[in-house]
């Protein structure tokens, strides 16, 4: 943000934390692009939802913390199990800190005991009321292992050895221990993505709150701008283009100045010089526009606002969206469409029928998305039908 938007005016904290949370959407799916070097466990009971990645705290580029919240997060009263994971050795926080966090955060009604505190029911048994500090049981991959837990109220936290030197802990509220079970997580990238649709919410969230301005005073918040872009040339004049490259300069005046306003949100938020800004919004409305003019699946309305905002999301925050497969395989695309040919004929044809192959490949990863198939396997429900 400029010195000169208003230095000292209450709502634009809120806005700076809009634009922090949108640059640490980009910060985290770079951490987590890899793997973490340990085990990440998740509850498998009780069923808890919804379910996202909560926390991540990095040490020496690596994650050193993760933190998957199940169940209602809010709500005093609701169900919800928060399970941290790390490496063997890590240090831990005090139980009775967390609680006392956590009773902050949640107010000091949750602290109170519930009517019959719930039971933990390790072999050999327990008392069926917790007491506030015990050694018990808890099944992680099926089979129990050592936990220390303490209650306060309706909360409670746990350290649960799952092997020599390495615990994960638990904070719930309203989840019964003696039930609780937990395995590992095959695959973060579901608790990622609602995770980065939490964090985007916030954004559209505090962009309501700020004091509107004029609109060339600052980049326009998250998505916004791309989409505009992309539906005013995909949905309005421009479609005589086809074949050709789209450039800045091939459009409407209102084009140009979407153009001008997604090229800055896309600097801004993708931490992007102005060069490769523009570059990955030429590459987006270029894709947009060759599915309008190739894809069977074009003139289904809701096909397309979907397939608009995952090109926004993609080109914005590298997203992990079900057209990821197809919009991976347009990068190529795009570098042999804007390479120029070899001056040898016989490698100028082969870079040809390799654009022709390519692009063939594109196409169908997309076609394939509108059936329903992210192309790694995964189904994410067929888009036809009109549900």
């Amino acid at each position: 943000m400029s010195g000169d938007s208003g230095a000292g005016r209450p709502m634009d904290e809120s806005t700076q934390d809009a634009l922090a949370r949108a640059a640490q959407v980009g910060r985290v799916r770079a951490l987590l692009g890899t793997p973490p070097p340990y085990p990440v466990l998740g509850l498998s009971n009780p069923a808890l939802t919804p379910s996202r990645l909560v926390d991540v705290r990095e040490g020496e580029g690596r994650a050193t913390r993760i933190a998957l919240g199940f169940g209602d997060a809010e709500g005093s009263a609701g169900r919800f199990a928060l399970v941290v994971s790390g490496p063997a050795g890590r240090e831990l926080d005090e139980l009775s800190d967390l609680l006392a966090a956590e009773a902050r955060r949640l107010g000091d009604e949750v602290t109170q005991d519930p009517p019959t505190a719930p039971e933990l029911t390790p072999p050999g048994g327990l008392r069926l009321n917790i007491p506030i500090e015990v050694d018990g049981l808890i099944v992680v991959e099926g089979l129990p292992v050592p936990a220390h837990l303490r209650r306060q109220g309706r909360l409670w936290a746990a350290h649960i050895t799952v092997s020599p030197g390495r615990v994960v802990t638990v904070i719930a509220r309203g989840v019964d221990p003696g039930t609780l079970q937990l395995s590992e997580v095959g695959d973060l990238r579901p608790y990622v993505n609602a995770w980065e649709e939490h964090q985007l919410k916030a954004v559209a969230a505090a962009a309501f709150m700020t004091r509107q301005r004029e609109a060339a005073e600052v980049p326009a918040q998250g998505l916004d701008a791309h989409v505009a872009l992309l539906r005013a040339w995909l949905l309005g004049p421009g479609r005589d283009h086809e074949g050709t490259l789209i450039l800045r300069d091939s459009g409407t005046e209102e084009q140009r100045t979407c153009w001008d306003a997604a090229v800055t949100t896309q600097a801004h938020y993708a931490t992007q010089s102005p060069t490769e800004a523009a570059g990955a919004v030429a590459a987006m409305v270029n894709q947009g526009m060759r599915l309008a003019e190739r894809s069977t699946w074009f003139t289904d309305g809701r096909l397309v606002a979907r397939a608009i905002e995952e090109l926004a999301r993609f080109t914005v925050f590298d997203s992990d969206v079900p057209s990821r497969r197809a919009q991976e395989w347009w990068g190529r695309v795009w570098t042999l469409s804007t390479t120029p040919l070899p001056s040898d004929p016989a490698d100028a044809r082969e870079r040809q029928r390799e654009h022709a192959a390519t692009e063939a490949v594109w196409l169908t990863a997309w076609e394939r998305w509108a059936g329903g198939d992210d192309g790694h396997g995964h189904t994410h429900g067929p888009h036809r039908g009109g549900r």
